[in-house]
């Protein structure tokens, strides 16, 4: 992983958190966190969002720095699937998936637990109640 990956994560998370959307990181990431390597070429992260806090994320990232369908995020709300942000410097992709409304869903979310990524505390999904791996 590049240094450039770990600043679209800490920045994606910062404007996430900014505009009080819950998150997790899923994939690859949270695989490398708890110990087992998987190599790929973006970022999964669950998010807990509404119509309004989803427009405010999409509206704030910067057109000259990351590329999203507005279109496309509203439509994942809708239909609960994913959309894309890209990050045109890095050429990072992030696919930002809607938490499901089905009760699994809801309690993998419960068990998120922030763990230091990069440098800096974001929060990953965890396989345990007490946040391990």
């Amino acid at each position: 992983m590049t240094d450039d990956l770990g600043a679209t994560i800490a920045d994606i998370a910062n404007r996430l958190e900014a505009v009080g959307i819950g998150y997790m990181i899923v994939g690859s990431i949270a695989a490398l966190v708890h110990g087992r390597a998987r190599a790929t070429m973006d970022v999964d992260i669950v998010i807990s969002a509404d119509a309004a806090s989803l427009r405010a994320f999409v509206t704030g990232l910067p057109e000259a720095d990351y590329y999203v369908s507005m279109e496309a995020a509203l439509d994942a709300l809708r239909r609960h699937s994913q959309f894309n942000v890209l990050d045109l410097g890095s050429g990072w992709k992030i696919d930002l998936m809607l938490r499901k409304p089905r009760p699994f869903s809801r309690e993998e979310f419960s068990r998120r637990s922030t763990q230091t990524v990069f440098g800096r505390p974001l929060t990953v999904a965890c396989a345990s109640h007490d946040g391990t791996a």
